[in-house]
Parts: C-alpha cells; sequence; structure tokens
C-alpha cells in the first residue's frame, strides 16, 4: 500500500513538471529575444544614431521582465549589456551599460 499514488501527488508532480517546461520556455525566448535585437542593432547600427541603439533593447527586456517575471527580465538584461558594449561604436570604452542596467532592473 506504500506504492500507492494518490491523485493529489499525481496532480502536484503534473504542476513541477508544468512549471518546469514553462520556464524553459520563458528563458529560452527570453535568450532568443536578445539574440534577435542583437542581430537587428548589428544590422542597423550603421543607420541608427549613436545612442538610439539601446531603444532597441528596452522592448525585449520589458517583455521578458512582464511575461517571465525577474529571473527571465535579469537574464534578457544582462544579455543586452553585453550585446550593447560589444556592438557599442567605440568599444567597451564608450558604452555605458551602468545606465541600461539600471533602467532595466527599475
Amino acid at each position: 500500500m506504500a506504492n500507492e499514488i494518490s491523485p493529489a501527488t499525481g496532480l502536484a508532480d503534473w504542476a513541477r513538471r508544468l512549471s518546469r517546461a514553462r520556464r524553459a520556455r520563458v528563458y529560452g525566448l527570453a535568450i532568443a529575444g536578445a539574440v534577435v535585437v542583437l542581430l537587428l542593432v548589428a544590422l542597423l547600427r550603421a543607420a541608427l544614431p549613436a545612442g538610439a541603439a539601446y531603444l532597441l533593447y528596452m522592448p525585449v527586456v520589458v517583455a521578458a521582465s512582464f511575461f517571465g517575471g525577474a529571473g527571465p527580465g535579469v537574464l534578457t538584461t544582462v544579455l543586452c549589456v553585453a550585446a550593447g558594449m560589444l556592438l557599442a561604436p567605440g568599444g567597451v570604452q564608450d558604452a555605458t551599460p551602468v545606465l541600461f542596467v539600471v533602467l532595466g532592473l527599475f
């Protein structure tokens, strides 16, 4: 009788699996969004004014935070800051990631 599975245990296990699947999907979409914006900024870098590239990252950070919560939002912020530093016109020295991080976490 100890090996019997009650309906409550089965439901809890199902909820745990659903939670893992949702988490994986949300984090995957956060990473994919950051990569898409990175490619977009790389393609449009010549046509954008110097500071306008950072504005393209903000909707992805906001969407990841809204739909996924704090974890995907912070992950997307970190990825976008790294991408912004790599694609800054003057290199890492010209990038201003501190402001971007503060705005992203706010």
